[in-house]
């Protein structure tokens, strides 16, 4: 079971220890990345305009690479037994997130509040009202807030609405 722990600095779990430390900006931005874009492969050139807002070339082809190659091997030098990389370098170079891999994203779980906040605060049910509360107490600081990459700045606007969605169905119910 993989964790990625999007607000305030990016933190990245797996088996309750907390890997990759000392990853680079870089490598946390690949990660963020590929997350937020859960479900789709991501071509290199996309990834490395994500990362560093430049086109591929052979210096970032070669960067790109090598944190791809240490990401890879991060749960291998760990020792982890059973535990499945959490992403995917397709025959193409495509990347994806693993999705065997048991990855849990906060941000996933706030986005799910969202979309049950779409109901009538007066019909949640105790179950919805408990899912919703969980993702309103994740929210503990920006999302990603060591990155400053502009997708990173977009993404951080719209969590911050969802955040302030979450608040104001929480309040509608209890209010009642």
């Amino acid at each position: 079971m993989w964790r990625l722990n999007t607000f305030g600095a990016v933190c990245f779990f797996t088996q309750n220890k907390q890997l990759g430390v000392r990853l680079s900006s870089a490598s946390k931005a690949l990660i963020s990345f590929l997350s937020i874009h859960r479900g789709r492969s991501v071509p290199r050139d996309e990834l490395a305009y994500a990362v560093w807002a430049a086109d591929y070339d052979k210096k970032l082809q070669h960067r790109l690479s090598n944190i791809v190659w240490r990401l890879g091997n991060l749960s291998s030098n760990l020792k982890i037994a059973g535990a499945a990389g959490f992403f995917f370098v397709e025959p193409s170079g495509n990347m994806r997130l693993n999705d065997c891999s048991g990855m849990h994203i906060d941000f996933d779980m706030l986005e799910n509040a969202v979309r049950t906040c779409q109901i009538n605060p007066t019909l949640a049910t105790s179950a919805q009202i408990e899912t919703i509360t969980s993702a309103a107490s994740l929210y503990l600081d920006d999302f990603m807030r060591e990155l400053d990459l502009e997708w990173v700045v977009e993404k951080r606007n719209y969590v911050r609405q969802c955040y302030l969605d979450v608040l104001v169905f929480l309040i509608k119910h209890y209010k009642r």
